[in-house]
């Protein structure tokens, strides 16, 4: 939307919402374009395993194989780095999904599961969240941690909460785009 706005929609103001500020693009606040989100402190995703579970000394991180989960992959790494003197990462990104099931009955003791994003598998197959949880947490011999409220209920609970849904969003814009003068608050996740 942002690389054609000025040909398409010059003068229609773009809301980016439900996203990251991470993955915006490097030039997406330069015309008429606000932000409503939230951004995402992974190193809390490891820091509430460890105080879930302390004993805690590999953490099997399963994000899915899409260049879009494969861009999150190198944010996780880079945000779990200052963790690797503590707990050993495994990285499944590379698998499908029924070898994640597989590995996932039979990890060594002391193993947590952090389910982070899984979209679609390296065999290039597509997976609806809920039923993957569920596959996965009949088999896991690990805890289960997710990075959204809605996922990963099974085992733990999650931190990082998205509460900016659509409606949320809604109320926040809805006075800028009718002229008003509004101020927009960022929380910290």
């Amino acid at each position: 939307m942002a690389k054609y706005q000025d040909r398409l929609f010059p003068k229609t103001p773009i809301i980016y919402t439900g996203m990251d500020r991470r993955t915006l693009p490097p030039d997406g606040f330069q015309k008429n374009a606000t932000f409503v989100g939230e951004d995402f402190k992974l190193t809390d995703l490891v820091e509430d395993i460890l105080q879930l579970a302390p004993e805690t000394t590999n953490i099997v991180v399963v994000l899915g194989a899409s260049p879009f989960e494969r861009y999150w992959t190198a944010e996780f790494r880079r945000a779990f780095e200052p963790f690797t003197h503590r707990v050993s990462f495994t990285w499944v990104n590379d698998l499908s999904f029924e070898q994640l099931l597989e590995r996932a009955a039979t990890l060594p003791p002391r193993s947590f599961i952090l389910l982070a994003l899984l979209i679609r598998d390296t065999a290039g197959v597509t997976h609806n969240e809920n039923d993957a949880l569920q596959r996965l947490h009949a088999v896991a011999n690990a805890p289960i941690n997710g990075l959204y409220q809605h996922r990963a209920r099974a085992r733990g609970p999650p931190r990082a909460e998205n509460n900016l849904g659509g409606g949320a969003t809604f109320h926040i814009v809805l006075p800028a785009f009718l002229g008003e003068e509004t101020m927009v608050r960022q929380r910290p996740v």
